[in-house]
Parts: C-alpha cells; sequence; structure tokens
C-alpha cells in the first residue's frame, strides 16, 4: 500500500494494514452487515409506519451476532405539535423500554421563548435490584435549550 491507502486504512479501521489478524477482519465486514440491515431494516419499518400518520420515522439498530441486542427507536407527534419516541431492547420490548413525550409552551412574553415540557418513563424490569423509590415518569422543563 502507498500512504494514502494506509492512512484511509488507518482512519476507516483504526489499524494500519499488515497489523490486524483475520478475527478483526470478520468483525468490520459484520458491523458493514449490521449497518446494511439496519438502515434497510429501519427505512422498511418507517415506510410502512408512516401511513399511519403519526409516525414520522422508525429506527433499527442491530448490534452484534443476534437479536437480543437489537433496537428499536420509533418517534411521531401528536395532535400536530407534542413530539414522542418510543424505545428498547427488541428482545424484552415489555420489560425493558423507554417513552418520552416533548410538549412546546407557547407563552407570549417578552425574554421567555423556547419552552420545553419532557415526560419520560424509562423502565428495565430486568434488572436484579428492584427499588420502591425509583421514579415511574420523569418530568423535565427545557428552558432556552437547556434541561
Amino acid at each position: 500500500y502507498g500512504y494514502k491507502e494506509n492512512a484511509f486504512v488507518l482512519l476507516t479501521t483504526g489499524k494500519l494494514s499488515g497489523y490486524s489478524d483475520a478475527s478483526e477482519s470478520r468483525n468490520l465486514v459484520n458491523e458493514g452487515a449490521s449497518m446494511v440491515a439496519s438502515q434497510l431494516a429501519s427505512r422498511t419499518l418507517t415506510d410502512l409506519l408512516i401511513k399511519t400518520g403519526v409516525v414520522q420515522s422508525a429506527n433499527l439498530q442491530f448490534e452484534g451476532e443476534d437479536m437480543n441486542t437489537a433496537t428499536v427507536k420509533i418517534s411521531g407527534t401528536l395532535g400536530g405539535f407534542a413530539n414522542w419516541t418510543i424505545g428498547g431492547n427488541i428482545a424484552d420490548i415489555t420489560s425493558n423500554y423507554n417513552i418520552s413525550i416533548d410538549i412546546p409552551i407557547v407563552i407570549k412574553a417578552n425574554g421567555v421563548n423556547n419552552l420545553m415540557l419532557q415526560l419520560s418513563k424509562f423502565t428495565d424490569l430486568n434488572t436484579a435490584v428492584f427499588d420502591k423509590d425509583s421514579k415511574l415518569w420523569e418530568v423535565k422543563l427545557k428552558v432556552d435549550g437547556s434541561w
């Protein structure tokens, strides 16, 4: 390889050519295949769900060797003003998920712009420790771009 090819290989793989073993090459191929599969599945799911009028996008992310590590994130709008997102691990979506609803607050006053109310819920029922004081829902107020 010339120096340009070596620089490209170093930037894309993090290793110089000739210094990687076969398993690292397979990992790079597997990551590329996972990325392509994620993009195709995301586009197909988005195309199917966008027809509902409520969903704007769907994102599937395949990482690792099997579906146990795959995640999904679906988002859209409520009533044309509030944004929502739901997602989690596909293998155990009923016990490990998150929900977020962002509601803009419009106040017609000087100096009070860009307010956003966020309601969110995160669950992971697969943890070994259950905390009776854990939050069911979280409420945040975003003021001018800062939570």
